[in-house]
């Protein structure tokens, strides 16, 4: 019941009111435009955080189906953040910039992320786990460009993590800092 309600009530504020003020040409195209524009917004803040050249992309254990990681190493392995010192970005995406931290501490506000993240970063450090970090938006980008250029060879055959973490790393890593 929970789950209708709230589909009605997003039809009645998202299409009903905005119908009942404007003609339907300007609906219609302010509503597309809002779902690309977020779409687009979504996508590339979840793609830079997880497919770039720095992320790994770990398969679980062929006999016991299991990761051989625990859940907060994995984390570390898979996530990237970027653009950490844009505090624009930050307030834009909710925090999202700041992905390790996210994973790590999802029920802590995101104005937190900066403060943890020079905390996690020491820790890090300390156990000798990668903490993965782009400088701006655009070296992130140009990393997950990367990435999607070395898939996009169809030659390779990725049979287990190993072979794609390899053609992953001979990404280009200009402008990326691994802490």
């Amino acid at each position: 019941m929970e789950f209708l309600a709230s589909k009605a009530a997003y039809f009645l504020i998202a299409i009903g009111l905005p119908l009942s003020v404007m003609p339907l040409g300007y609906f219609l195209l302010g509503f597309i435009f809002l779902h690309l524009t977020l779409s687009l917004t979504l996508a590339s803040i979840f793609q830079l955080a997880h497919v770039t050249a720095l992320c790994t992309f770990p398969v679980p254990d062929r006999d016991s189906g299991m990761m051989n990681s625990d859940w907060a190493i994995h984390q570390m392995y898979t996530t990237a953040n970027f653009s950490p010192n844009n505090k624009w970005l930050t307030w834009f995406s909710g925090g999202l910039n700041f992905q390790a931290e996210h994973h790590l501490f999802p029920l802590v506000s995101h104005i937190h992320y900066p403060m943890i993240s020079k905390i996690l970063i020491k820790t890090a450090k300390e156990f000798n786990v990668p903490y993965h970090s782009y400088p701006t938006y655009f070296g992130a980008l140009a990393s997950h460009l990367q990435v999607l250029k070395r898939l996009n060879v169809p030659e390779l055959q990725f049979n287990d993590s190993l072979q794609y973490e390899a053609v992953v790393q001979a990404s280009t890593r200009e402008g990326q800092e691994l802490v």
